[in-house]
């Protein structure tokens, strides 16, 4: 039987509950959705993903690539270019 936590969703990052299944702990806690941002950020729709070449292309033809580091044993992380970005019409 394992250990058992629960939480609100400010817990529900995928830091906090990887770091609680590698403890063998259930977490109750609702996942903090980030796919919609709201921040000026792009959310995981405005992107397109080329699966050939396994990168993502924003709405301004700029590539994301794997940075190499797994999320939870099989999400890939992807980052953008800051020079791409810095410079983006998109950027608020």
């Amino acid at each position: 039987m394992s250990d058992r936590i629960a939480g609100d969703v400010a817990y529900g990052t995928g830091k906090m509950l990887a770091s609680l299944l590698k403890r063998d702990i259930e977490a109750h806690i609702p996942i903090k959705d980030m796919s919609k941002r709201k921040d000026g950020t792009l959310s995981r729709e405005d992107l397109t993903y080329d699966a050939d070449r396994s990168v993502y292309i924003c709405p301004e033809d700029k590539i994301l690539t794997t940075t190499g580091r797994v999320f939870a044993g099989n999400t890939p992380y992807y980052r953008s270019s800051k020079f791409d970005c810095d410079v983006c019409p998109l950027k608020l």
